[in-house]
C-alpha cells in the first residue's frame, strides 16, 4: 500500500499502479481515499528540496562551484525520485542504476541499492 501511494504521489497513473501492485484499480482508489494522499504533497516537497539545494549552492565560493553543487545535487534528487518507479528488468538494468548511484551517491545509498537488487533477484523480479 505504501508503495502504491508513493507511486500515486509521484504522478503515476492509477491503472499503471494497479498493474504494478497486481491489484484492481478500485483498490488503489480506496487506498488513496483512505489515506488522504495527494499528488500536491510531493510537488511541494520537490519544490522545497530544489529551493534548499539552490540556496546552499549560492553559498559556494565560485560560480563554477555553485553550478557544480547545484547540478550534482539536483541530479541526485532526480535519481532518488526515479528509483521507486524504475522499470528494472534484469541485472544489466540494475548495473546501470548502480553505476549512476556510485557516481553521484554516498556509500549508504549504494548499500541500499545493492540490497534492493538482491531482494528483487531473490523474489524472481530480476533475471540474471
Amino acid at each position: 500500500m505504501d508503495h502504491a501511494l508513493h507511486l500515486y504521489r509521484s504522478g503515476i497513473k492509477v491503472t499503471k499502479i494497479a498493474e504494478s501492485c497486481q491489484v484492481n484499480r478500485r483498490t488503489i482508489h480506496r487506498w488513496i481515499n483512505e489515506s488522504g494522499a495527494s499528488r500536491e504533497d510531493y510537488i511541494e516537497e520537490q519544490k522545497e528540496r530544489e529551493r534548499r539545494i539552490r540556496e546552499r549552492a549560492e553559498q559556494e565560493q565560485t560560480l563554477i562551484d555553485q553550478i557544480n553543487y547545484y547540478r550534482h545535487n539536483m541530479l541526485w534528487e532526480m535519481l532518488i525520485s526515479y528509483l521507486p518507479n524504475a522499470q528494472i528488468r534484469n541485472i544489466s538494468d540494475m548495473m546501470k542504476v548502480y553505476k549512476m548511484v556510485r557516481e553521484f551517491g554516498k556509500p549508504d545509498d549504494i548499500n541500499q541499492i545493492s540490497k534492493r537488487a538482491l531482494d528483487m533477484y531473490a523474489a524472481g523480479i530480476l533475471e540474471y
